[in-house]
């Protein structure tokens, strides 16, 4: 079984480290999912902000410069993000 996403420290924890998990699926030899950097900084800005409201207890939204940001920090850049 996959452990709750309900009070996850990967959900209430840093935003950045979450994006950066959500776009590359994985960091090091712990690649556990598929990548979603397809999704445009707003779109994963929308889907991450969702998320953290439903199961993260109150933490705060996620924008698309910060997606944005850490796409560039962990060279996710594509032509869907904009940059």
């Amino acid at each position: 079984m996959t452990p709750s996403l309900i009070a996850s420290p990967w959900i209430t924890g840093e935003a950045d480290a979450l994006i950066g998990y959500v776009l590359t699926g994985g960091f090091g030899s712990q690649i556990l999912m598929a990548r979603f950097d397809f999704l445009t900084d707003a779109e994963m800005a929308a889907v991450l902000t969702y998320v953290r409201g439903a199961f993260g207890d109150g933490v705060s939204a996620i924008t698309p410069d910060q997606v944005r940001r850490v796409r560039v920090q962990v060279g996710t850049v594509n032509n869907f993000s904009g940059v």
